[in-house]
């Protein structure tokens, strides 16, 4: 089984237009399987690493403005 994105529904007939990321085309199939549950932890582990550069920049701040005042 392949891993691909979904672009869309196919105009001629009902199927699901994928873009296969391993052979790198577009293909229509009428049977797919979503992983959604893959995708919100994907989702929630990007949001995760934000807000952790978030905080090290403010934490990088905190320290370029202490050393600022001790010169």
């Amino acid at each position: 089984m392949d891993e691909g994105i979904f672009l869309g529904y196919a105009t001629n007939s009902n199927a699901y237009r994928v873009y296969n990321k391993r052979l790198m085309i577009v293909e229509e199939f009428m049977r797919v399987v979503f992983d959604e549950i893959n995708l919100m932890l994907q989702d929630q582990r990007s949001k995760n690493a934000d807000d952790e550069d978030m905080l090290m920049e403010k934490q990088l701040v905190a320290v370029n403005q202490s050393t600022e005042k001790e010169n």
